[in-house]
């Protein structure tokens, strides 16, 4: 039997909401901070999502060719929480 399944499991583990334009809250600061960390994003972590923190989401899923969507959802989050630490 093979036990490299087990492995992969970290990724599926955590929830991940879905953010777009118009999204507020904690989930949208923690995604700007990571984004300014990545130096992607010039702005400030406000909480808000609105067209430049889309616009930064779409630089980050092509830098990692995910789909460019300016949704940030549990592909471009995940990703996100694998390379930015």
């Amino acid at each position: 039997t093979s036990t490299k399944a087990t492995t992969s499991t970290k990724a599926v583990a955590k929830s991940y909401p879905v953010l777009k334009v118009g999204s507020k809250g904690t989930a949208v600061t923690n995604l700007q901070s990571k984004l300014i960390k990545a130096r992607i994003y010039k702005g400030k972590a406000t909480g808000t999502y609105d067209t430049a923190t889309k616009n930064a989401v779409i630089a980050f899923q092509k830098k990692y060719k995910l789909a460019a969507d300016g949704i940030a959802g549990p592909a471009t989050l995940g990703k996100m929480d694998s390379v930015i630490k």
